[in-house]
């Protein structure tokens, strides 16, 4: 069964990102911890705002980074009966991805015509077991990542932290080198 996700997060920039995934999944339960383990090293924090089931025929791999088009096909299945199922196919444009899913169907006995080609916003396909898929999927958020798509690497509190250290020891620093042999300033005035 085919869920699509819907995932939003602040990047570094502190601006709101959302993307949408396919997973491949039993439950919604399934989808959610599928996130944690896909988006770990990337997004650290996040809300899966939306999941939904969603059809399709056929998810086709052809090992290309490009975006995602759901192609609708019409199967004349009979004299008056006719099917329409929707493929997911990654493409460079509507017409490639429609002479892709026609080269994918071509040893189809059953007549089909392409009715409807669009391009979706789904970023990545995650089956838990497809290795193909699952280093597809790595590939393209790696890629997502090297566009500055992720959180920050850092927590914020950890670096304020760091900087008040810092400080203290500056501050430390700074009463040595004023008294060097050690002793206090009213010592010395008392002589």
């Amino acid at each position: 069964m085919w869920h699509k996700s819907t995932v939003k997060y602040r990047d570094r920039k502190r601006k709101t990102v959302t993307e949408h995934f396919l997973h491949h999944a039993v439950s919604f339960c399934d989808v959610e911890a599928q996130l944690v383990e896909c988006l770990r090293g990337r997004v650290s924090e996040y809300d899966c705002s939306a999941v939904a089931r969603i059809r399709f025929a056929e998810v086709v791999y052809n090992n290309s980074r490009l975006p995602f088009y759901a192609t609708k096909i019409r199967f004349q299945e009979g004299d008056d009966k006719t099917r329409t199922e929707t493929y997911l196919i990654p493409a460079e444009s509507p017409s490639d991805a429609e002479e892709r899913i026609k080269h994918h169907l071509g040893r189809d006995l059953r007549d089909f015509t392409v009715e409807d080609t669009d391009m979706t916003k789904i970023l990545g396909v995650w089956h838990p077991h497809a290795e193909i898929w699952k280093g597809d999927f790595l590939n393209r958020m790696e890629e997502r990542k090297e566009e500055g798509k992720h959180t920050a690497d850092i927590n914020q509190l950890s670096l304020f932290n760091k900087n008040d250290e810092d400080l203290d020891d500056d501050s430390d620093d700074d009463e040595k080198d004023e008294n060097p042999d050690g002793e206090d300033d009213d010592n010395e005035n008392d002589d």
